[in-house]
Parts: structure tokens; C-alpha cells; sequence
């Protein structure tokens, strides 16, 4: 098994701390040490304890993720800068109230098609945003569902149950009060 190159050396002491390997200092040895130290120990491992903060359940799982290109790092810095400029035109056109003759666009079809170029890169938070403020459009053709990675929203489920707030409950209690005014 050989880890694919994608995959940056703190990503993969991270995930030996989250995995629990019996790796000491993993940041010591160079990127290609690491992952080689890595592969020895995942190919002992008969199974591991799944965690909200991986995106694998088991054995299989995680050498088939690093087996492959890391997820996070599907784009490259120029294209990852263009799709965030699309998605800073969608966000205009919804912020000028939605008016195409205020917008950078020449008709809506150019809009939905940037709208459906971008969509696939759900795990950039510029993207969901723009997506989700163009699917309040009130004259829109059609819903635009983004694609966002199984880790992606992993993470957004964490963050939304650290966001929720408690609801503050009723309590009745039945007896005699005294209470005293001074």
C-alpha cells in the first residue's frame, strides 16, 4: 500500500493521533518516513474505533482513503481561486436583489451554468453559501443541491450540534412557598 502523495505530513500525524498509532513524535520524520511508519502499523491493525472526526469506519475504509487523492486538496490553488470568484458573482447577482442587468451575467442560463460548475465543490464554504442565497431566488428555473464530500459534513454536523443551543424547559413544583418581602 502506498499512501497517495496528496496527503501533507500534518495531515498524517494528525491522523495517527486520531487513529491512536503507536507512533512517538511522528513529526520528527520527514513526509515519506511518516506515511511509510504509517503503512506498517494500519497493515497490523485488524480494526479501529470509528470517530465523528474520520471519514472512515474501518480498516478497509481508511486504506482506501489514503490509497486515493486526499479529498481536501481536489483543486489547485488557481482553480480553487476561480470557483471562489464565481461564487463571489453568484453572491452579487443574490445581493442586488437578484437583478441580472446589476450583475456581471448577460441572462440566468450563464448564471446556472457557473451555478452548476461550482456545485461540485461542496466542500469550499464559499460555494455553499452562494448556492444556498441562489436558491432563494423567487423566479428561480430549477434547485441547485450541492455536492458536498461524506467528511465535509461530518464536520457540519458537529459544528451545528456545538451551535445548538439548550431550550430552556418548564419546571412546576407544587407545595406551600413562604415568601417574605423586606
Amino acid at each position: 500500500m502506498i499512501i497517495h502523495k496528496s496527503w501533507s505530513k500534518n495531515e498524517l500525524c494528525k491522523m495517527i493521533d486520531l487513529l491512536g498509532l503507536d507512533i512517538s513524535n511522528p513529526k520528527q520524520y520527514k513526509k515519506i518516513d511518516c506515511a511509510g511508519i504509517m503503512v506498517h502499523h494500519i497493515n497490523t491493525l485488524d480494526s479501529i474505533e470509528p470517530s465523528l472526526h474520520l471519514p472512515f469506519n474501518n480498516v478497509v475504509e481508511l486504506k482506501h482513503c489514503l490509497i486515493n487523492p486526499n479529498p481536501n486538496k481536489l483543486l489547485s490553488i488557481k482553480e480553487k481561486n476561480n470557483v471562489i470568484h464565481t461564487c463571489k458573482k453568484i453572491k452579487h447577482f443574490c445581493r442586488n436583489n437578484y437583478d441580472i442587468s446589476l450583475s456581471e451575467y448577460k441572462n440566468i442560463d450563464e448564471l446556472y451554468r457557473d451555478a452548476d460548475y461550482v456545485k461540485k465543490f461542496g466542500a469550499i464554504p464559499s460555494v455553499r453559501k452562494a448556492i444556498k442565497e441562489l436558491n432563494e431566488y423567487p423566479h428561480k428555473p430549477r434547485e441547485i443541491v450541492v455536492d458536498i464530500p461524506l467528511h465535509v459534513k461530518k464536520e457540519l454536523e458537529i459544528k451545528a450540534k456545538l451551535k445548538k443551543k439548550n431550550q430552556f424547559k418548564l419546571e412546576v413544583k407544587k407545595g406551600h412557598f413562604i415568601i417574605k418581602f423586606n
